[in-house]
């Protein structure tokens, strides 16, 4: 805890950065136009990007989109 306690007192915030990098901020504006378009399903773009399923998700709800729009929920 004192390193943690120093290292607040020099002003470091410490922790991952937010946001999404560069690189991944291009594949999420082409993932959102492919899955908009309704060409490509999220396993299809998540192969041609060499990513998982779930990561094009995440992209997509960062971006906003509504991911299952048709989808009804039971309730």
């Amino acid at each position: 805890m004192a390193g943690l306690h120093a290292a607040r007192a020099r002003g470091s915030i410490g922790g991952r950065k937010k946001g999404l990098p560069q690189e991944a901020q291009n594949k999420t504006l082409t993932a959102e136009a492919l899955y908009k378009d309704e060409n490509l399903t999220a396993i299809e773009i998540s192969r041609k990007f060499s990513i998982s399923k779930s990561t094009i998700y995440n992209y997509l709800r960062h971006r906003g989109v509504d991911i299952f729009p048709n989808k009804r929920i039971r309730g």
